[in-house]
Parts: structure tokens; sequence; C-alpha cells
């Protein structure tokens, strides 16, 4: 037994009083001891597998209570942990942060990993959204304010450029009006000439 070998038993076979009443004594408890360790060795293997649908089913008695319910307490606390993880998880990639994990009532490990993971999705994570938010929010606006002084530049130098044609065709129009005045006048003094020379 103290190598572990739970498989031998002590032959009470011929035995009568006392060493038959130890021997089964100690048949027994090696007996039991052996069914716990097998169903805890059989919870343990099924978790280190990534399975969690596995618990103790025997009932015991004393310390031996105790391990099972211990064992199975564990494995639920474990399933509950992953259920809401998991939970949490597809919430947030569906852009939901607001899951949380229930870490009322649990301890240590538990209390420690849930609360660990509810600061990381709602505070740390949603601050880098809202900090990211805010940086493409100010870059947007300074891009847009940017453009429209720009537009605002490029209307001025337009508007400017337009005044000068303006002015220009008025200039132009003037200088016309003048010409064509002149044009007028010299008709007159050929037409007097004209007359005059009849």
């Amino acid at each position: 037994v103290a190598q572990g070998d739970l498989s031998r038993t002590i032959n009470i076979q011929g035995k009568t009083g006392f060493y038959q009443s130890i021997g089964n004594n100690i048949n027994e408890l090696t007996n039991t001891v052996r069914v716990v360790l097998q169903d805890v060795l059989t919870v343990l293997e099924a978790i280190s597998q990534g399975r969690l649908d596995s618990k103790v089913e025997n009932n015991f008695a004393g310390e031996f209570a105790r391990l099972r319910n211990y064992t199975n307490t564990t494995v639920e606390d474990l399933r509950e942990l992953t259920t809401q993880l998991d939970t949490m998880l597809k919430a947030a990639n569906d852009g939901d942060l607001t899951k949380t994990i229930d870490t009322q009532g649990k301890e240590g490990f538990f209390n420690d990993l849930g609360s660990g993971l509810n600061h990381l999705v709602g505070e740390v994570i949603t601050g880098m959204i809202r900090e990211i938010s805010t940086r493409a929010a100010n870059t947007a606006s300074s891009e847009i304010a940017t453009g429209n002084m720009d537009l605002s530049q490029r209307t001025e130098t337009q508007a400017s450029s337009l005044e000068r044609t303006a002015n220009s065709m008025d200039a132009m129009s003037k200088d016309a009006a003048q010409c064509n005045a002149q044009a007028d006048q010299a008709v007159d003094y050929a037409e007097s000439a004209q007359a005059t020379a009849q």
C-alpha cells in the first residue's frame, strides 16, 4: 500500500478472531482508499484532458466524503467559470462588453481570475476602445478642419481671381466704350470733312 499498489489484500483464509477481524478491516480500508483514489484520479484525468463533465459519483463517509465534495465542487466551479468566460468572450466578440463573471461567494483563484477578467474587459479593453475612438474622432475632426481651411483658402483665391477678372473686363469695357466714342467722333470728322470738300 505504501508504494501505491492497492491491488494487494491480506489473505484471511484460515484466520479467526482478532486476525480475521483486523485483516477484514485492513482489506476494507484498502478497497475504500482504492475506490476513492480511482474516482478522484478519473476526475483529474478528465480535467487534464479539458473535460469538465466528470465527477465523483460514489458516496463515502468522513474525510473521504470531504475529498469527494471538494473534488466535485472544484469541477463545478471550473465548469461555471469556463461557461461564464465563454459567454463573456462571445459577447465581447459581438461588441458587448457588459458581460461579467460572477465572483460573488468565490474565493482565491476563482475570485482572482473572475475579478481580473472583469477588470480586463470592463475597464482596460473598454478604456482602450474609448481612447481609440477619441483619437479617431480627433483625427477625423482635424482632417475635416484642415479640409475646410483648404477649401476656404481656395475659395478666397478663386473669388480674388474672379474679382481681378471682373475689374479687367470693366476696364476693357470702358476702353471699348472710349474707342467706340473716338470712332464715332472720327466718323463725324470724316463726314464733316467730306461735306466741306464737296
